[in-house]
């Protein structure tokens, strides 16, 4: 097991490369409160009310931060960090690989699009995908159509699989806007993944499992995949 001073040392450092040194101190300072309000981390970090919100909105929107309500005792919403899916990251090569060798090559394009992008709708990945597909075979003649339906199955092989999932409620993030003001990409969040949503209208995105069942199964398949 890692001692508590390495784990924050090392998502901080995995974080601050993925997503900038701001979103790094701001991941490293939940990591280290425990949990931690948005007070509290503006007092930790010296940052402002607005690029605190900034920053957990990112983290969220990747499924490594978490909201918790207040309770009936606590006037204010917290935050804590989900270290597992953050250093997951730094296995985003070996998760890829695994991916293309077992499912293919939309599959791949289809997991790293969430990697990059945190969660997608099931219609944002899918043109995402035939895009850059259609990008590196704009010189060959292919069907369109039949293309399409492969990026969709490979799509759905990974949400049975579970490298991604529907979003709940709770993950969505959208609760940020009551802890501490409003914010467009959590509030889109939040309605696409209400229950009412359409298949191609929900938000889907990176599961915890990923940095547990699923990357133990894959590595004892394959001997690839992480923790």
């Amino acid at each position: 097991l890692m001692s508590g001073g390495y784990l924050v040392s090392l998502t901080k450092r995995i974080i601050s490369d993925h997503f900038g040194d701001i979103v790094g101190q701001v991941c490293s300072c939940v990591l280290k409160l425990g949990e931690a309000s948005v007070r509290q981390i503006q007092t930790d970090t010296q940052l402002t009310n607005s690029t605190v919100k900034d920053a957990l909105i990112v983290l969220i929107h990747h499924n490594i931060a978490v909201f918790l309500p207040p309770t009936p005792d606590e006037k204010e919403s917290r935050f804590q960090i989900n270290p597992r899916n953050a250093i997951m990251r730094f296995r985003m090569p070996k998760f890829l690989q695994y991916v293309k060798e077992r499912f293919g090559d939309k599959a791949e394009m289809i997991l790293e699009a969430f990697f990059e992008q945190g969660r997608l709708t099931y219609t944002q990945a899918i043109n995402e995908v035939a895009q850059i597909s259609a990008h590196y075979l704009v010189a060959v003649v292919i069907d369109r159509k039949a293309e399409e339906d492969e990026i969709k199955e490979a799509f759905k092989t990974l949400v049975s699989h579970r490298f991604i999932s529907r979003m709940t409620k709770a993950s969505s993030g959208g609760a940020l806007d009551s802890a501490s003001g409003p914010s467009s990409s959590s509030s889109s969040s939040s309605s696409s993944s209400s229950r009412g949503s359409s298949t191609t209208s929900e938000s889907f995105q990176l599961p915890n499992f990923l940095s547990s069942n699923t990357a133990s199964t894959s590595a004892k398949g394959k001997g690839r995949a992480k923790k």
